[in-house]
């Protein structure tokens, strides 16, 4: 909306600057072709700044772990599936950071990293689910349990501009295995980057059940 309404009323005001410019020094041909080239690259300059400011601004269309990680492979649970090994992770996230004080925040874009440690067995991990500050169910990123091969990484993304969570939100990993298996490993990769400063730090998952 804000760079619609700088086209529509930027790109005007520089095409009337250049028609009096070229008015007032009509004779001086290299003066008016210069200025010509100086204002048509002030609008292509505020045309691509906007389109830059809308990209970042647009949410990016988002796959399904099992599509954008194609080793992530879509499984099914039988009824009659005995688990000898099984837990769920809790993985605590800062999709914002306050400083100074309470009205000042930091957004963050988070990488949830859940990693089978295992050097042969696979492991099935049957939920990831995003949860706020307040304790409430954001979203589930997986939509089916997906197997995860022998030392391979899942990958789940908050993106910077996901503010849902807030500065207290967390992932719930549930994971289970058919063969007694080394415990996957879950972290989280938060961070912000801007123009004079960068921030980048590291949550570790702690099992929180052990059925």
């Amino acid at each position: 909306m804000i760079c619609g309404l700088l086209n529509d009323v930027i790109a005007p005001v520089l095409v009337e600057f250049m028609q009096i410019f070229n008015r007032i020094f009509r004779q001086q041909i290299c003066f008016g072709g210069t200025l010509k080239i100086v204002v048509l690259a002030s609008m292509v300059f505020v045309t691509a700044g906007c389109d830059y400011i809308e990209g970042l601004t647009k949410p990016a269309v988002e796959e399904a772990p099992e599509v954008s990680q194609p080793h992530l492979k879509v499984v099914k649970i039988a009824d009659d599936f005995k688990a000898v090994q099984q837990a769920s992770i809790y993985v605590p996230i800062y999709s914002a950071i306050y400083y100074e004080d309470r009205r000042r925040t930091i957004d963050l874009a988070a990488t949830l990293s859940v990693r089978n440690t295992d050097l042969k067995n696979s492991i099935i991990l049957r939920s990831v689910d995003y949860y706020s500050t307040d304790g409430k169910l954001v979203k589930k990123y997986l939509t089916s349990p997906v197997e995860l091969g022998p030392m391979s990484t899942a990958d789940f993304i908050v993106a910077r501009t996901d503010v849902s969570g807030g500065a207290g939100a967390n992932f719930i990993v549930d994971w289970l295995a058919s063969k007694a298996v080394s415990a996957p490993i879950a972290e989280a990769v938060m961070v912000s980057t801007g123009s004079s400063q960068s921030i980048s730090f590291v949550s570790r998952g702690e099992t929180v059940t052990q059925p």
